[in-house]
């Protein structure tokens, strides 16, 4: 014991240690990641050309003439009541001319001519998608870009820079501007590109065929 006492405290074996509080000493828990979450509206415009399209696999519209007959006149329906709209839209934004300031890519523009902007592009592209497709339709006698086109140009109100501007100066709501620049659908794009291809081709063959014959 006298040698314990001299050397002083014992330094061997396991020191000890001061209790850990668990609050500071553990890692916080990471936060469970947020579910993917799509809202209803692009749910809606995404899936019910897909749902409509399954639930017309069984009608051949080449035979029945009736149902041909039906398809072409929702086809037309359908345009009518969104070249209305986009006209009825157009006037409103006309009549309101909102001033307040928006800046798009640099440049600061009023409400009004932001949304008209938006309104003619919406009807330029209207336009040109049911001229391609009934053109399609009349030369190739394709049906199923009736059905989708006229899904898309009632559904562009649902949700899109018409749906905005519609409850903007219809239901009165405050919408956030810019909007984003709608686009063609992919597939009308690609028909655009595979007509544009055939004719290029087309016009190749006769110019060849009117140099065989001069020659």
């Amino acid at each position: 014991r006298a040698w314990r006492t001299a050397l002083g405290p014992r330094r061997f074996g396991r020191a000890r240690l001061a209790p850990r509080d668990p609050e500071v000493d553990m890692p916080p828990t990471p936060a469970p990641p947020a579910p993917f979450a799509m809202p209803q509206q692009s749910m809606i415009k995404t899936f019910a050309p897909m749902v409509v399209l399954y639930a017309m696999r069984g009608i051949d519209f080449a035979a029945d003439e009736k149902a041909l007959l039906i398809l072409r006149v929702a086809f037309g329906v359908c345009h009518a009541i969104a070249l209305l709209l986009s006209l009825f839209l157009l006037m409103r934004i006309s009549q309101t001319k909102d001033m307040r300031t928006v800046t798009v890519e640099g440049e600061k523009q009023p409400f009004h001519e932001h949304d008209r902007r938006h309104i003619l592009q919406g009807l330029k592209t209207l336009v040109m998608t049911c001229a391609i497709v009934i053109g399609m339709h009349a030369k190739w006698s394709y049906y199923n870009p009736l059905v989708l086109t006229s899904l898309q140009a009632i559904l562009g109100f649902v949700d899109g820079p018409s749906a905005k501007l519609l409850s903007a100066h219809v239901f009165g709501k405050d919408i956030d501007r810019p909007f984003e620049t709608p686009q063609p659908p992919s597939w009308l794009q690609d028909k655009k590109a595979e007509l544009t291809e055939k004719k290029e081709k087309s016009d190749g063959n006769a110019k060849k065929t009117k140099s065989k014959k001069a020659n």
